[in-house]
This record gives C-alpha cells, structure tokens and sequence, in this order.
C-alpha cells in the first residue's frame, strides 16, 4: 500500500481512554475497525514512529509494535484460550531441551548459550527440565506445565500478547520465558535461536565466503520484533 497521510500525531482519547495515533487527524484503526490505542503514552510514542518512518510504500513488516498492539485489541480477547493451548504445547519440544550430542564444537556452543536459560527457568518455577541428545519426544513434568500455565493465565491482554508473540518466534517456551522476564536481552535471545546456524557459519567460514541471505533475513527479522517486545516491556515496567 503506498502512504497515504502525510502526518503522524498521538492525540488522547477522552474519559481517560488512554492515546491513539491519528493519521492525518483521523484515528488509526484495526482491521476489526477499532480504534488502535493504548493506556501508555510511551507505546503510542512507538507506534507513531513507525508510522512516520514509512517511505513511498507502508511495509507492515517494519511496524511490530502496531502489529502487537493490533493483536491485542482484535484478537487476544476472544482467541486467547486457544493462544495458550497452542503456545503451551512447545513445552515438550522446546528447542533448549533438545541438544546435539556431537561434535564437540555445538555441544560447547548449545551449553554456553542454553544451559544458563535452562536454569534460569528452573528457578523461577522450581522445576527441573528434562533434556534429551536422542530423537525421542520429551514429555516436562506436569508440574513444570501447571506453573508455567498458571503465570500465563495471570498475565494481562497486553503482557500476554508480547510473551505469546515470542514463542513461535524462538520455538521455545524456555526462552521466550526468560527474554520476558529479562533474564537474557536481544542480543542473547538472538544467539540462543540461532546457536546451531552459528555453529555452521563457523564451520563453513561464513565470514569469508558470505552469508545465506535468507538466513540473514529471518535473523533481522526476529531481533526487529524481539526489540518492540523489550521496549513495551519496558514501557510498562517503567
């Protein structure tokens, strides 16, 4: 879609409905025809920057807070039981529990990047994760999925719309966990996703014969949204 506006402004709603972002004067809506709005100032800030940082074409892509904020308000209140059912059901497949036995090389690389994410997750719910180096299907202890359900089920639209965002992100329940509660930042979020593709880049000497492209990509993809999901979160830890 080509822009169609030429100013991007925040105005606030009244009764205390928070903000919205206005193109041109006129609110910006969702595609159930919602007025796309905020409680925080500092989101409505980000969205607004999107929006002006648009060229000659409107690439939603390159929007991911206005897409975090969109599913928020059309889709996380009534869709939310199944969101959680399927997000769950990464907990016994999660990429971290998952290791290479060989070579030594990834082993080194996955246990530098995984086992203190591992940790950290067992501490927070006082459970102990099972790993496996075979191709056998894991099953976590009921226990670790009554917690990690119950803390999901607690979380608000908005919180629950970052956290769920992050999962199919990293094919992991673990380390979407622990990038939610900042226990790791983007940077270690990115390398414990790709510690495998890593591990590769390395052994075929990447750096001197070039990048997959597509790769390249998916990477700046996936730290482009991991950044919206830390600067809201830290919009309302603030």
């Amino acid at each position: 879609m080509k822009r169609f506006y030429k100013m991007v402004s925040i105005s606030p709603r009244g009764n205390g409905g928070g903000f919205g972002v206005h193109l041109d004067g006129r609110p910006i809506k969702t595609p159930q025809k919602q007025e796309l709005h905020t409680p925080h100032e500092a989101i409505a800030t980000l969205i607004m920057s999107e929006w002006a940082d648009q060229k000659e074409e409107i690439i939603p892509e390159t929007m991911p807070v206005t897409q975090l904020l969109t599913t928020a308000l059309d889709i996380v209140p009534k869709g939310r039981p199944d969101m959680t059912d399927q997000i769950m059901r990464y907990l016994d497949t999660d990429l971290v529990c998952y290791p290479a036995p060989e070579p030594e090389q990834i082993v080194t690389l996955q246990n530098e990047r995984w086992n203190p994410v591992r940790a950290c997750f067992e501490k927070d719910f006082a459970v102990i994760l099972h790993t496996t180096t075979g191709l056998s299907a894991l099953s976590q202890d009921k226990a670790a999925h009554q917690k990690l359900r119950g803390e999901i089920e607690a979380m608000d639209d908005l919180h629950f719309t970052l956290f769920q965002s992050l999962v199919p992100l990293a094919g992991s329940m673990i380390l979407a966990w622990c990038f939610y509660r900042t226990h790791i930042d983007v940077e270690g979020f990115d390398k414990a996703c790709f510690a495998e593709e890593d591990y590769k880049a390395e052994l075929y000497q990447a750096d001197k014969y070039g990048h997959d492209p597509l790769l390249e990509k998916t990477r700046a993809a996936l730290v482009r949204d991991a950044d919206a999901v830390a600067k809201c979160l830290a919009i309302l830890k603030s």
